[in-house]
């Protein structure tokens, strides 16, 4: 039992390592299309980098808190690592939603129009 416990542990941290450094990749490489090449849509592609970048950070953390509560003889009375994890999970998926809330709102009460698909407020004329 105690072998399939670390067995486990490892596993688990190297599958959650293995899938938040993809998604770490495709942050960088959503960053590059927002900055480099001439692109119509900068905006969406820096919002995807955002997305993605909360998605690894979610899964990194949640690697290393499995790894460390898999550990034999880990106390869960009077531990900080959920509470650590749990709001780093919140923080890191909650906060893109949240930003682009925040940026259609400012846009709407300018009087602008959001466009959806370029992330981008349009401003009216008037």
């Amino acid at each position: 039992m105690k072998a399939f416990r670390e067995i486990s542990r490892w596993v688990l941290l190297l599958g959650f390592a293995a899938m938040g450094l993809l998604y770490l990749n495709s942050t960088m490489a959503s960053l590059w299309a927002a900055g480099g090449p001439p692109t119509a849509v900068p905006n969406a592609w820096l919002h995807r980098a955002l997305v993605h970048f909360g998605f690894s950070v979610s899964l990194l953390a949640t690697g290393v808190c499995i790894f460390r509560t898999l550990k034999s003889g880990y106390i869960f009375k009077g531990s900080k690592t959920w509470k650590v994890w749990l709001l780093t999970v919140v923080v890191a998926l909650g906060w893109p939603p949240f930003n682009k809330f925040l940026e259609i709102d400012s846009c709407l009460d300018l009087g602008g129009r959001w466009i959806y698909t370029h992330h981008e407020c349009e401003e009216s004329s008037t």
